[in-house]
């Protein structure tokens, strides 16, 4: 899982989108790669919903600011 979590990080870094629409559909692409691990516990799946809920469904539509919280949930995770 960890390896799942450091690569997401890792994309999500390398996001260089204009638009927050087409940030926000590929941090969900990310996410759902993420949660695609069979091994997810109750916590982690909470912190996939909240980064899933604050970045892509309801975000704020700053890509700095979704790109940080993204990677501060996502480091919780390991």
């Amino acid at each position: 899982m960890q390896k799942k979590v450091s690569q997401f990080v890792e994309k999500v870094s390398q996001l260089h989108e204009v638009d927050y629409g087409d940030f926000k559909r590929k941090v969900g692409q990310y996410l759902n790669e993420l949660a695609e691990h069979k091994d997810l516990g109750r916590d982690q799946q909470r912190i996939i919903m909240e980064i899933r809920n604050n970045v892509v469904f309801v975000g704020t539509g700053d890509i700095e600011t979704g790109r940080k919280e993204a990677i501060s949930l996502a480091e919780k995770l390991k």
